[in-house]
């Protein structure tokens, strides 16, 4: 198989990065107001514009991304130093960020809140998950680094990405939501006229599939209607929204109407991302803009998007990027260039070839058992 770039897993963290810190500043609005700030500013792309937007207060400057990216880079780190995926070294991680009066972690979810004070009273990682009824996106954020990891080995792919969830949600759909971003992103990385394209229905059968053979097979029933929806049916993207708006409402994620827009559930969040990308593959801007519109929880959102097209695309696609990427930071810390180091590890890491290794492809001859199948 021919390896993915260096430049695809700089684009996949920066990628990350960047729907984080836009759609931070955009987070929690009314979705009327929302759509207007889209339109008038990010679009544009006046970054001065939308710092002057920024409601979060002095503390929080324009470009800080949140718990999305901060959890995805300690997630590529402790792949790094373990040389694979190591879920007890990345609960620690998640602990860590959360210790002390002014804890590392920015914006953090409450059920990753929770799992992490179970992990520093000492729960294993398998315990430590938030059950269910609760199903947040807190897996499905920070799932790229298991998809940039396994990009040419499906069943060690779903099951790290499986497992990388549950260690903060324990819930089926919360761990199938990680499984669709991550095999996105490795499916991203091998995309060529072989293997099909983001661009065509049959790419994301292939990922329908994948996410059954993980055990979801309700979420693998959502992308292809999501599938079927966006190119046979070819509806609009507000009349998709607002499918995604009445499943979000009916599944009890927007309960007490506490999210104007698509709420942190991880069913509908992760299927808004999967549409932004699918509507626009190798439009890395558009794919965006198409995530924020949704509004709601909107830096998850554009975190999850913007991972995938950034691994399909290269962080060739920030070149036209009025300086956002420069502005990039976690608390004055861990900047773009500390990002690119981390991404240029795992690719390293990733793509070495290891002779005792039982590769899997992720298409063709080879492939998961079963998926070649006719669905």
């Amino acid at each position: 198989m021919t390896k993915p770039t260096v430049d695809q897993y700089i684009g996949c963290l920066i990628g990350c990065g960047i729907g984080d810190a836009i759609g931070a500043v955009v987070e929690h609005r009314p979705r009327k107001a929302t759509v207007k700030l889209v339109q008038e500013v990010v679009e544009p792309k006046d970054w001065d514009a939308l710092r002057d937007k920024n409601a979060r207060g002095e503390a929080w400057s324009f470009g800080q991304y949140t718990d999305d990216t901060q959890l995805s880079r300690e997630l590529m780190i402790s792949i790094v130093d373990n040389g694979g995926f190591d879920p007890e070294s990345f609960s620690g991680r998640i602990a860590d960020m959360f210790v002390g009066v002014k804890p590392a972690i920015v914006g953090g979810g409450k059920a990753t809140a929770e799992a992490a004070a179970l992990l520093q009273q000492g729960a294993h990682w398998e315990d430590s998950g938030t059950p269910p009824p609760r199903a947040g996106n807190g897996g499905a954020m920070r799932a790229g680094p298991i998809g940039l990891l396994h990009w040419n080995n499906a069943d060690d792919l779903l099951r790290d990405a499986w497992d990388q969830a549950r260690i903060t949600h324990q819930a089926e759909m919360s761990c199938a939501g990680s499984v669709a971003i991550a095999m996105a992103v490795a499916m991203s990385l091998n995309a060529s006229r072989e293997t099909g394209h983001p661009g065509d229905p049959g790419w994301w059968d292939w990922l329908a599939r994948f996410v059954e053979k993980s055990g979801s097979l309700d979420f693998a029933e959502d992308i292809r209607l999501l599938t079927l929806k966006n190119f046979k049916k070819k509806e609009k993207a507000s009349q998709i929204l607002q499918w995604i708006m009445d499943e979000d409402k009916a599944s009890g994620g927007v309960a007490n109407g506490q999210w104007d827009g698509i709420s942190p559930w991880a069913r509908t969040s992760t299927l808004w991302a999967l549409y932004a990308f699918m509507r626009s593959p190798k439009d890395f801007w558009r794919t965006l803009n198409t995530a924020l519109l949704g509004g709601g929880d909107t830096d998850t959102i554009a975190a999850m998007a913007c991972a995938m097209s950034g691994a399909y695309n290269g962080a060739k696609a920030f070149e036209d990027h009025g300086g956002i990427v420069d502005l990039l930071h976690d608390k004055g810390q861990w900047k773009a260039d500390k990002l690119t180091e981390i991404a240029t590890s795992l690719h390293a890491l990733a793509t070495t070839e290891h002779p005792d290794d039982v590769v899997v492809p992720l298409f063709g001859d080879g492939a998961v058992t079963n998926l070649n199948e006719e669905s």
